[in-house]
């Protein structure tokens, strides 16, 4: 399973995520342009292109050399609501808001939601500090 790499300690305080909504999909290059949202759900304008989709529809996918996984923009449409991971300047899509994706209907569930993406980010800072 592709997984992101954190090489220094220093690169944990660098994490955080923000709630998006997809305004386009690049289904060929498994990216998509995002709009971020306020805390209120509403629209920001502070929008970003060929954001890449590191959203694992199976346990085994590839990464692509955008960071993307292949095949993970199957899982979404345009104004689905996203959580979008930033490390430093790097930004990944990591799942939907609260809402299973379409790869449900594999014998793999996948949920996402604020309690996946803090496990997650705890299991990343278990992998670094080992």
């Amino acid at each position: 399973m592709p997984r992101i790499e954190l090489t220094d300690r220093e690169t944990i305080f660098d994490i955080y995520f923000r709630k998006a909504i997809i305004e386009d999909i690049d289904y060929d290059n498994d990216t998509a342009d995002i709009e971020i949202l306020k805390a209120d759900d509403s629209v920001s304008g502070e929008k970003y292109e060929d954001v890449p989709l590191f959203y694992h529809c199976e346990p085994q996918m590839n990464e692509r050399t955008n960071g993307a996984l292949e095949g993970a923009a199957q899982a979404f449409e345009i104004n689905d609501r996203v959580y979008v991971q930033f490390v430093g300047e790097h930004i990944l899509i990591m799942g939907r808001v609260w809402m299973a994706s379409k790869a449900v209907t594999r014998k793999n569930v996948h949920m996402s939601s604020p309690l996946i993406m803090i496990i997650l980010l705890a299991w990343q800072v278990m992998n670094l500090m080992n």
